[in-house]
């Protein structure tokens, strides 16, 4: 006989003891969903790596020399980001440092005209190695894209756990009460940086240059 479930994971609200399958622990959100699936199957659901179709996995957005970085600036909360202004003397940072860097910008289309601000910051002969990419592709081309950099940038996003499933290096800020502990990167952790403040000021720039050197010279990006 067909049965339909719903399944629900609770995420600390007040309606949680409405639910027959409240995890009597504080996990990972994905975990934490597998656990939940695991009351209806019966199987165990441990060490499952995130994987996309083998196709994305040969494909470059661009071929562009040098070390290739990704930036997403913009998160679900605006507590949770780091700062325009912080990305950009990042930017200038690395620019001046790597003479073959580039940056793309990652986002969406709604999002194109505050990363477009990020140039009134940054001197204007670094501008052509910055390149905006905020909804230049559908959501089915996102994984051409970021399997083109050799490092991500990005506050506590999806497409964190996007590159985590194509295997790209990346350092990711939790800010604004955001933790690596509830929605952190669950494998390949010798290539992920996670740094996770209360406050955006607490993060600073040496600290996230340092964080990209240590990837660069690791992965010996050029």
């Amino acid at each position: 006989m067909e049965q339909n479930i719903i399944l629900k994971t609770s995420r600390n609200n007040d309606k949680e003891q409405l639910l027959s399958t409240k995890l009597p622990f504080y996990a990972h959100f994905i975990p934490a969903r597998l656990q939940t699936l695991s009351y209806v199957t019966l199987e165990n659901y441990h060490n499952i790596p995130m994987r996309l179709p083998a196709k994305y996995h040969a494909f470059n957005a661009n071929n562009a020399g040098g070390q290739k970085i990704g930036f997403q600036m913009r998160t679900s909360k605006e507590c949770r980001e780091w700062g325009i202004e912080n990305f950009a003397k990042l930017a200038t940072m690395i620019l001046e440092s790597y003479a073959t860097a580039t940056i793309f910008l990652s986002g969406t289309l709604s999002e194109r005209e505050y990363c477009n601000s990020i140039y009134s910051f940054i001197p204007k002969d670094l501008h052509e190695r910055i390149h905006n990419h905020c909804g230049k592709y559908s959501l089915d081309e996102l994984p051409y894209f970021f399997k083109s950099l050799h490092c991500f940038i990005t506050g506590d996003t999806s497409p964190l756990h996007l590159c985590s499933a194509l295997g790209i290096p990346s350092i990711a800020l939790f800010l604004g009460g955001a933790s690596p502990t509830g929605s952190g990167i669950l494998q390949d952790k010798s290539i992920r940086i996670e740094i996770q403040q209360e406050s955006p000021e607490l993060i600073t720039l040496h600290q996230i240059f340092e964080s990209l050197e240590t990837l660069i010279k690791k992965l010996s990006i050029n």
